[in-house]
């Protein structure tokens, strides 16, 4: 005997009753879980390119929606999309003022995460010592950085972590140089 779905009650009264079981118990814990989501990792270039096409009316229909209800993970991105949440719409010639303001504010953290890299990589290139530290204060939300810049980062971590293997192998040492070099050349 083959079963199709639907062609047995029971079968469809044992389904019923464990979506009715299950369902609640999902619900809660994903409200359990949700102070320890940390957000969307997006790119300072990723959240400036969702407010121009906002202010330029070029987004999709709802790419707005999307942009505003997904938390970010990096918390000075999360600052612009949290004020980007309380401008009010339609947006008049004031609301996108304000979008402008943001908009300028994430293109400006793209920069400086930009050129913090560089100075970074420039720095190890010339033979000056960088620590986890400060690779770590300065790039807190490293996911949050564009791909280009995730591989530069990257290197450096990668530079950091083999300093006894680069002290005692000099090939080593240049292959990872010129890694580094390659990384700011693509930044620049």
């Amino acid at each position: 005997m083959r079963l199709t779905f639907g062609s047995n009650p029971l079968i469809n009264g044992i389904g019923c009753i464990l979506g009715v079981v299950l369902l609640p118990a999902f619900i809660i814990l994903k409200l359990i879980m949700m102070p320890f989501e940390k957000g969307a990792h997006r790119s300072p270039t990723y959240v400036a390119r969702y407010i121009r096409d906002f202010i330029d009316n070029t987004s999709g229909e709802w790419d707005w929606d999307d942009f505003i209800s997904i938390p970010v993970a990096d918390p000075r991105l999360e600052a612009i999309r949290a004020a980007a949440c309380d401008v009010s719409l339609p947006c008049g010639d004031e609301e996108l003022a304000e979008l402008e303001v943001l908009f300028e504010e994430a293109q400006r953290l793209a920069q400086q995460n930009r050129a913090a890299l560089i100075a970074m990589l420039s720095r190890a290139i010339a033979g000056g010592v960088i620590d986890r530290n400060e690779l770590d204060e300065t790039f807190p939300h490293p996911r949050s950085l564009e791909k280009i810049e995730r591989a530069a980062w990257s290197a450096l971590s990668q530079w950091i972590d083999d300093a006894d293997i680069r002290d005692h192998g000099e090939r080593y040492r240049k292959f990872r140089l010129e890694q580094l070099v390659g990384h700011r050349e693509r930044l620049e």
